[in-house]
């Protein structure tokens, strides 16, 4: 664009389920290596040339010395690609096993596409090994060239706080950042909003996971040259710098995601297009109310941002859905919405395409809590492991959602049973989890039914560090016997058995008893079993809610 009867978490589980995970993570590039200093200059030049078009401005110097920057290297410049690669290897330098280097692919014109992945040093717990991703990317107009500028910063900020700042080390202790600050390199050298190929790479993504259906021939009636230009341009051949990006968010289990544009101050939310006609100008997401939530975090951290409000075209208090604003088809916000199952922002950052360059420190002072809280959120929701209860074997499966309603369901697909979902605050959430066994499918296990409530949305948007935004929970999924199975009580007569049942059955559950051990009581317990998570109350949800 311009535009979480309780399950008990044994701790004899740890041990058993610990042994087979690994910290998730890795950086894996496309060479499944990270790249050395050397590297990365020899591979980052164009092949034709070396561009200065892009090269460091002057400015004051008090406001950029620093011994922890590369040898000249200034916050209030603009920066060329072989700038940008030389403190991409320097990063990867200073900062080991902190910033890892690494390339997602080239460009039209071999430039590589260097990214970083931030991460800490510590594990979650011995429970939990994989932190949730979060992926920003800037630079996807390569006219928009303060962007990079903005996560180049917010690299080093983050890279050279860690160990040192509290906030940046439990930042990456408990997220895991992946940031690509130049998607189009070769616009960026050229100065112009498309890729070599003259294509606008927010325009190039398919359409293909998108529940509607291919673009008519037919004008539209509603930013018909936002439209038509997709037409034109978007359904063409898929990039080279898209198809990077898609096969790095693939690889990946993005939990979050924002791109970095220029041309206002507004953090826009799903979705960009409700239909391929450009007509209609609202519409719900399959995640509400958590899209919205997510705008308004990065907005009301923005002191500039949260006061833009504009009627005529749909901006109320620094935030506005894609579409309201204006319909754009191919673009890449959308399609990690639906392809890839998760939630990404567009995020404009200044109203001005170029800023002049001594003006960045001060949109980096208001941009620094905004995408700092952000990338926070990476980690609010439920964080938790699906294993069998015998045998502590992981298992996949899936989280159906009967509240809020139309909510999509989330796959479990992970080898360890480790997932995480992110959640809006101030919003209950009924769950049924369906455990099946990834190598048995003939094993059958009763569903697990979750209550989640986390109060304080306010808090969260005003609030720093992890404090208070994570669920955590181990699920036991139960086995099914045919042998062992009493037909199902009628609903009031379950619910009259479920005072004394529950409170018999204490000690039981605390010795991790499985369903076979329980015979048919057990089993008929674990049907209507709901674990409620943070400030969720019994009774909230319905006792089935997914047959």
């Amino acid at each position: 664009m311009p535009s979480t009867v309780q399950l008990v978490v044994f701790l004899v589980a740890a041990a058993a389920v610990g042994a087979f995970l690994a910290c998730s993570c890795v950086v894996t590039d496309t060479g499944g290596r990270g790249l050395s200093l050397s590297a990365v200059m020899r591979q980052s030049a164009s092949p034709s040339e070396s561009s200065s078009s892009g090269s460091s401005s002057s400015g004051s110097s008090s406001s950029n010395s620093s011994s922890d920057l590369p040898k000249g290297w200034r916050w209030d410049a603009y920066h060329s690609h072989d700038e940008l690669a030389g403190f991409m290897a320097w990063l990867n330098t200073i900062y080991p096993g902190v910033a890892r280097v690494y390339s997602i692919g080239q460009s039209v014109q071999g430039r590589q596409l260097l990214a970083v992945e931030l991460n800490g040093r510590s594990q979650l717990s011995p429970f939990y090994h994989k932190k949730p991703k979060v992926k920003l990317v800037g630079n996807i107009h390569g006219n928009e060239q303060a962007t990079r500028e903005m996560l180049l910063r917010l690299i080093h900020h983050i890279a050279h706080g860690y160990g040192r700042k509290h906030r940046m080390t439990q930042l990456l202790d408990n997220v895991c950042i992946h940031i690509l600050p130049s998607m189009n390199p070769d616009g960026h050298e050229a100065d112009t909003r498309l890729n070599s190929n003259s294509f606008d790479l927010n325009r190039n993504f398919p359409l293909d996971a998108m529940p509607y259906d291919p673009p008519s021939p037919e004008p539209s009636d509603n930013d018909s040259a936002t439209v038509q230009s997709w037409r034109a341009t978007g359904s063409g051949p898929l990039q080279p710098e898209v198809a990077a990006v898609m096969q790095w968010s693939k690889q990946h289990n993005f939990v979050l995601s924002a791109s970095l544009h220029q041309g206002a101050l507004i953090a826009n939310y799903p979705h960009d297009a409700c239909d391929t006609q450009g007509l209609l100008r609202s519409c719900p997401t399959q995640e509400d109310p958590l899209p919205l939530f997510l705008a308004r975090v990065y907005a009301q951290n923005h002191a500039l941002m949260k006061t833009n409000s504009n009627s005529s075209l749909g901006f109320v208090n620094g935030i506005v859905q894609g579409a309201r604003w204006y319909t754009l088809l191919g673009g890449m916000q959308d399609w990690v919405f639906f392809d890839r199952g998760s939630v990404e922002l567009t995020l404009e950052l200044h109203e001005q395409m170029k800023p002049p360059p001594q003006q960045l420190p001060a949109m980096w002072a208001l941009n620094q809590p905004a995408l700092l809280r952000f990338a926070e959120m990476g980690q609010m929701g439920l964080h938790a492991r699906l294993v069998d209860a015998e045998d502590f074997s992981p298992l996949q499966g899936t989280i159906h959602v009967t509240t809020p309603q139309h909510h999509r369901p989330l796959a479990i697909s992970d080898p360890s049973g480790e997932f995480h979902m992110l959640l809006a605050p101030d919003v209950l959430y009924c769950l049924s989890i369906h455990a099946v066994h990834p190598y048995r499918s003939s094993q059958a296990y009763y569903a697990i039914h979750v209550a989640v409530l986390r109060l304080g949305a306010q808090w969260v948007i005003q609030g720093s560090g992890p404090k208070g935004l994570t669920d955590r929970h181990l699920f036991l999924a139960e086995r099914v016997y045919d042998d062992s199975v009493e037909p199902a009580a009628e609903p009031q007569q379950q619910q009259q058995q479920g005072g004394s049942g529950d409170a018999g059955s204490s000690s039981s559950s605390k010795a991790g008893s499985a369903a076979r051990r329980l015979g048919h009581w057990g089993a008929r317990q674990q049907r209507r079993r709901q674990v409620l998570l943070g400030d969720a109350a019994e009774g909230l949800c319905p006792t089935a809610f997914v047959s």
